[in-house]
């Protein structure tokens, strides 16, 4: 028999089992601290670099539409991110400039066009054959109206007017009966009493647009009103009219964009800048407009809004009778 104290017993006599378990538990902590110092360098990349470029890249999308003048992306993170923002910035500072100057060029153009279109429907009235004289100033009369809707349009870019809760009702039964005075056979459905959160100019030139439009190639308009949900409605503009195909729908709100031959042969022929502005003027209301067919033919022109939170008694902004 041999003895041999404890605290002398050599490696190779201890149960095998029991190394075994000191390794896995030494693996399992070089495993656990791997996984912590990935999990840190993923916040630190998430945080430093990757959420950087999100909102980089969000800003570049939005722009120039969604995004106020003078708003410039942050230029912190790494190095590279930096360069890239600023970058940008500058870009974004040479297309609004270009813009800018485009709106002004125009602007100048149609109102020096204006002010000669004045002179010649004034020299026109002296112009003795009749029939000679009413096609001249039915010719100035389309000429000056499409300067003052390219003047309309470039004014679409300009920072918002104040905006506030309005009477929906009153606003639409103001332009049907505005219409209704010029000679167009235009009816509003009155429904519930609404309120829109807006301002009360755009929305006025929105729902313009939009009957002038109808009524220019309907006999018949009917406007209406309904609620489709808590806080959203749904304004109707329909016509009788020719009616715009399904494929050409989304192209006609484009900026100088007609329809078919068919809504476009006769004498109030358009310029292709009434349904662009009220797409316009939508969506800087916070809606959308939507062009659908009007069964058994025409064309409905659907503009949906958020309605105000506050109470209509009171509040809203009044409407010019």
């Amino acid at each position: 028999m041999v003895s041999i104290p404890e605290p002398r017993r050599i490696a190779h006599l201890r149960p095998a089992g029991r190394s075994g378990a000191y390794a896995a538990r030494v693996w399992e902590r070089f495993a656990m601290l791997f996984f912590i110092c990935v999990l840190i360098l993923w916040v630190w990349l998430s945080a430093a670099v990757v959420s950087p470029l999100v909102r980089l890249a969000n800003q570049a999308e939005k722009f120039p539409e969604d995004i106020e003048a003078g708003a410039r992306a942050p230029e912190k993170g790494p190095r590279e991110v930096v360069e890239l923002s600023r970058a940008i910035n500058r870009m974004q500072d040479r297309i609004r400039s270009m813009i800018a100057a485009r709106s002004h060029a125009l602007a100048a153009i149609s109102h020096d066009l204006r002010t000669l279109i004045t002179r010649m429907r004034l020299r026109s009235e002296f112009i003795e054959d009749v029939a000679m004289r009413a096609k001249m100033l039915s010719d100035l009369q389309s000429m000056d109206h499409m300067l003052k809707k390219n003047l309309e349009f470039l004014r679409d870019g300009d920072a918002p007017l104040e905006r506030g809760p309005i009477d929906l009702g009153s606003l639409l039964q103001t332009l049907a009966d505005e219409c209704s005075e010029a000679g167009h056979d235009v009816v509003f459905i009155n429904g519930p009493r609404q309120a829109v959160l807006g301002s009360l100019p755009e929305l006025q030139r929105l729902f313009s647009n939009l009957i002038e439009n109808a009524s220019r190639y309907g006999k018949h308009v009917e406007i209406s009103v309904r609620a489709t949900a808590p806080d959203a409605v749904e304004i109707d503009v329909a016509d009788d009219g020719p009616g715009i195909a399904q494929q050409d729908r989304t192209r006609v709100m484009e900026p100088f964009v007609r329809g078919e031959a068919a809504r476009n042969m006769n004498e109030n022929e358009g310029f292709g800048l009434g349904l662009s502005i009220a797409n316009s003027l939508a969506q800087r209301a916070n809606g959308a407009l939507t062009l659908l067919e009007n069964v058994p033919h025409g064309l409905i022109a659907r503009v949906h809004l958020p309605l105000a939170a506050s109470d209509l008694e009171g509040r809203t902004v009044p409407v010019r009778q």
